[in-house]
């Protein structure tokens, strides 16, 4: 496979999002529920991958707390889940164990730097809004271990004015810096002779935060696409601060997701 353009195009290899302590501090913020078959991801992969119990067997990039692949548990043979975050694996492996789920391992392990070849390769791979596919050498390592349909899920548009003010502050155009993902993925994909789809998730999220969890938040998360210098870090927090009350955060956005996906069955490259 040879991204040429766009592979100069996207994050420069050697550039890590973020180490797994940023991520640990945001283990309740990703611990919800599993959800139910219903959830528009969740029911998306089912009718387009037709996962069987008998053969299907999982990988999850970046699965966080497990709660997407673990919804597909009762129908695929096997789940394996990945994510820098020690603390959010660990928090997967309690969820399945309190859902009396057995077919799921979870493990930490940084994508960019994992020896893939001892994964083997998978009937169902999908990343769910991970920037674990953070460059052309991470979704290389994607299109490896798979051997049929992969999922790939990132903000088309976050609409949220919290992360409007972070992108002016790191001097960064907030709407490439989510959806080039996608963009850069489809194009990679129709260089190989593919043919990718997407479909769009339109979703509305307002909660309170505390701002121990927006700090971790807005601060990790900025690590994850920008080599976020000293002043820069303090104006974040700063700005953060002067819109809190009570030592909280209203946030809330109406984000756009686009989940990208394609089928690798047949192909050994």
């Amino acid at each position: 496979m040879d991204p040429g353009e766009i592979e100069r195009r996207w994050r420069p290899e050697g550039f890590h999002p973020s180490d797994g302590s940023d991520w640990d501090g945001r283990v309740q913020t990703f611990d919800g529920p599993i959800p139910g078959e219903d959830d528009p991801f969740v029911s998306l992969v089912i009718r387009i991958a037709h996962p069987d119990p008998s053969w299907t067997d999982v990988l999850d990039i970046g699965c966080g707390t497990g709660r997407y692949s673990l919804a597909l548990s009762k129908r695929v043979r096997s789940i394996t889940g990945v994510d820098v975050s020690p603390a959010m694996t660990e928090a997967a492996s309690r969820k399945a164990e309190a859902s009396g789920i057995t077919n799921a391992e979870f493990r930490a392990m940084d994508w960019s730097v994992a020896d893939t070849g001892r994964l083997g390769r998978y009937g169902l791979t999908i990343a769910h809004m991970t920037p674990a596919i953070c460059s052309a050498g991470t979704f290389a390592k994607m299109l490896t271990v798979s051997r049929g349909m992969c999922f790939l899920a990132g903000y088309v548009s976050r609409e949220n004015p919290i992360w409007d003010r972070i992108y002016r502050i790191v001097g960064k155009d907030g709407s490439k810096t989510e959806s080039d993902k996608l963009l850069y993925s489809q194009d990679i994909l129709w260089k190989m002779g593919l043919l990718p789809r997407i479909e769009y998730i339109r979703k509305h999220r307002s909660r309170r935060i505390s701002m121990e969890e927006a700090y971790s938040t807005y601060v990790g998360g900025a690590r994850g696409f920008t080599d976020l210098d000293g002043s820069q870090e303090e104006e974040i927090r700063s700005y953060l601060d002067g819109i809190s009350e009570d030592g909280y955060i209203q946030d809330s956005s109406d984000p756009l997701i686009g989940v990208l996906y394609w089928d690798m069955s047949g192909r050994d490259d």
